[in-house]
């Protein structure tokens, strides 16, 4: 029954994105279905906040309901796009290039099956642990699972109020950590015990598993749809599933980073689309990615200049584009200096810009990097890929706004945990691995992308 209740959002996103997202041609079917795993999650969620929007009891019938209304929704918008917007047919595919000598070469099948192979079984090792452990990380008990709990129990999404008042709390009165974190995480844990009409924490881990399978087909099928050969394609999957960081965020469920993670990646998707295609779609893609991420936990809307910056980028020339970076510096820049500090805005007066770089956040994030066993310790090669990203982007516009996407967050990260107090949190390693996987599936598409723009380009005949 779970299963079916999964799966019933999951067809109304996949719905949604054959019609936002028409496009032919190599990858569009996964990239249909993992876009749709996305929406169909944040259709789960919304399908709860409704029932208690209209007043309606958390029970399955009430929710098969809820999901009913929303799949007639989904299909008035799909008749009426078709209706309106007739004659704006299938986006042109990237030409297939499976079929060149860099992208086909006479061991490409075995590689394919053997990635194939490793991809499936880093899958299945993280099954027992997202599928049978109750929530098992501290903070997520703390800051979501908690709260999914009062829900339940009390029937109803109640506010809760912060740790301060919980000496003078009345007894129908619940308090919390962290009262400053969106409501998008807890909702989804609610989501599976209001389907089976029991609490039970082991299950919470399905939609996390979810996310990672969703990431998994969205780089796939974007990197299909833009023409990589799929040996390369299935090579960017497993640099993504490999990372140990990523498996350890679907196996020990109920961090909110993985999901900030999916939809930046949506973003990055948006993107690389609008590039290609200009289409009111994507821009839609690209909204809806903005607003999950800040729906998905509080540091999602930290992001949103990042997102706001990268999609400007691509309406840039490279001079203005400079020229807008400066002038943003600077303004943010000068504000600092006049008193007036734009993080502490953006915060809601969490963090704020200090005056000088802090060696141990410098240290911390060194450490993270090289020593921890969070990544492939190969983030030396950063660098090299922006160089040669930036060698390669006149020629190809859709890796132009990857890599100002990539270089803004990754910049922007950076700078949070050397100028804040943050700093504290990269040298006690609690956070900075945490911000990094944010965006690190978006890092893995550039890298993937310059390393076949320089396969295509180096085979025998080929025009640079």
């Amino acid at each position: 029954m779970l299963l079916v209740y999964f799966l019933l959002p999951t067809l109304l996103g996949t719905v949604l994105a054959w019609r936002l997202v028409p496009l032919s041609g190599p990858g569009r079917w996964t990239l249909w279905l993992g876009l749709g795993l996305a929406f169909g999650m944040a259709l789960a969620a919304g399908s709860i906040w409704l029932l208690d929007l209209l007043g309606w009891p958390f029970a399955r019938t009430a929710l098969a309901g809820m999901l009913a209304m929303l799949g007639l929704a989904v299909l008035l918008l799909v008749y009426l796009s078709v209706r309106f917007l007739r004659g704006k047919g299938a986006w042109p595919a990237a030409t297939d290039a499976s079929s060149a000598q860099a992208g086909n070469p006479p061991w490409a099948r075995w590689l394919v099956w053997g990635l194939a192979v490793l991809v499936v079984l880093r899958f299945i090792s993280v099954l027992p642990d997202a599928l049978m452990r109750p929530v098992f990380p501290w903070d997520a008990w703390k800051l979501w699972a908690w709260i999914a709990r009062v829900w339940f129990e009390t029937g109803e999404l109640v506010l809760l109020l912060p740790q301060s008042d919980w000496l003078h709390a009345a007894g129908d009165e619940y308090v919390r950590d962290g009262v400053h974190h969106p409501t998008f995480v807890p909702l989804l844990m609610l989501y599976p015990a209001v389907v089976v009409g029991a609490w039970d924490d082991s299950l919470i881990g399905v939609a996390w598993l979810v996310a990672g399978l969703s990431s998994v087909m969205i780089v796939h099928g974007l990197l299909r749809h833009l023409g990589v050969a799929q040996w390369i394609s299935w090579l960017g999957i497993y640099l993504l599933v490999s990372a140990p960081l990523f498996a350890t965020h679907i196996a020990l469920f109920g961090y909110a980073d993985l999901w900030v993670m999916l939809y930046m990646l949506v973003f990055g998707l948006g993107l690389m689309l609008w590039v290609r295609h200009r289409g009111w779609q994507s821009l839609l893609v690209m909204l809806f990615a903005g607003v999950m991420m800040s729906l998905a936990k509080d540091t999602g809307v930290y992001w949103v200049p990042v997102l706001l910056l990268a999609w400007l980028a691509t309406l840039m020339s490279n001079r203005q584009l400079i020229l807008v970076l400066a002038v943003a510096g600077g303004l943010a820049g000068l504000l600092w200096l006049v008193g007036v500090d734009p993080l502490l805005w953006l915060s809601s007066d969490r963090y704020s810009l200090e005056a000088r770089i802090s060696a141990e956040g410098v240290m911390g994030i060194a450490h993270h990097l090289f020593v921890r066993q969070d990544w492939h310790l190969a983030w030396y090669l950063l660098p090299l890929v922006f160089a040669l990203a930036i060698w390669r982007a006149g020629a190809a516009p859709e890796l132009r706004g990857l890599l100002v996407l990539s270089v803004l967050a990754t910049a922007y990260a950076l700078a949070g945990f050397v100028l804040t107090r943050a700093a504290v949190y990269a040298a006690d390693g609690t956070l900075f691995s945490r911000i990094v996987l944010q965006l690190y599936p978006v890092l893995v598409l550039l890298g993937v992308l310059v390393l076949w723009q320089f396969l295509r380009d180096w085979q025998p005949g080929s025009q640079p």
